[in-house]
């Protein structure tokens, strides 16, 4: 026979369901909200991985313009500095052409000396009668 919900059976039976369902209820409800909470936590773990990506990708971009703004300046320095030897490589050899013709001259001026140098000579050993006066 069916027993009465009225009867003491019945009645810790049907709150013992009601404990169950509300037991089961609750641990649904924690269930659901773990897995949101996993679902939120890889989803913030997602983005973070993103941004520290990407901040990896602005520093390699910034150290790598900061050694190209360095090589720019040492690219100038460099065609600075080879200017600079090739116009005193062009003065050196401006200065030895110079010291040459200098020489040159010296020697042309030095042998026309000896030259003046010996016709007076020889002119003090001709006679008197054959001295005259000149712009000499």
């Amino acid at each position: 026979a069916e027993e009465q919900p009225s009867s003491p059976v019945a009645l810790v039976k049907a709150t013992w369901q009601k404990h169950t369902d509300q037991t089961m209820m609750n641990s649904r409800k924690q269930i659901r909200d773990m897995l949101s909470r996993c679902r939120d936590n890889e989803i913030a773990e997602a983005a973070n991985k993103a941004e520290a990506q990407e901040f990896a990708q602005g520093q390699a971009l910034a150290a790598k313009k900061q050694v190209m703004v360095k090589a720019e300046h040492h690219e100038k320095i460099i065609d600075t500095s080879y200017t600079c030897i090739k116009e005193i490589e062009d003065a050196s050899v401006q200065m030895e052409d110079s010291a040459v013709k200098l020489k040159h001259e010296r020697f042309y001026g030095f042998a026309a000396l000896q030259v003046c140098a010996r016709r007076l000579d020889l002119r003090e050993k001709r006679p008197s009668a054959e001295t005259f006066a000149d712009a000499l």
